[in-house]
């Protein structure tokens, strides 16, 4: 079993914790929207959007929370590890591992959502 594959498997068993306000997901280099925020745990995040998220990809991802006036931005490297549909292929929920994120952007993550 890979490092990665263990981490997944550590990260399934391990409590995610709902999030409770709309927190924007895109990807930092291109401005893309990925979707929502759905719930996440120190290991990785869950996001649900329109837009099918391959596999295996990359990405540094822009977290926008909070009031519209003065929104809070965390930002954090993630691995795409899974993405499924609904049945009519218009909704996609996809798993991110975290690679990288500061100590100070999982504190405000937990303080802002959690």
């Amino acid at each position: 079993m890979s490092d990665l594959e263990a981490a997944f498997q550590d990260m399934r068993s391990r409590e995610r914790i709902e999030v409770t306000c709309d927190v924007h997901v895109s990807d930092q280099h291109t401005g893309r929207d990925l979707g929502r925020l759905v719930n996440y745990n120190e290991q990785g995040i869950m996001v649900t959007g329109m837009t099918p998220i391959e596999e295996n990809s990359v990405f540094q991802l822009r977290l926008v929370c909070g009031d519209p006036t003065a929104p809070e931005t965390i930002e954090l490297g993630v691995e795409s590890l899974w993405s499924h549909s609904n049945s009519d292929q218009t909704w996609f929920w996809t798993g991110f591992y975290i690679i990288d994120i500061s100590p100070e952007s999982m504190d405000r993550l937990k303080i802002l959502v959690g």
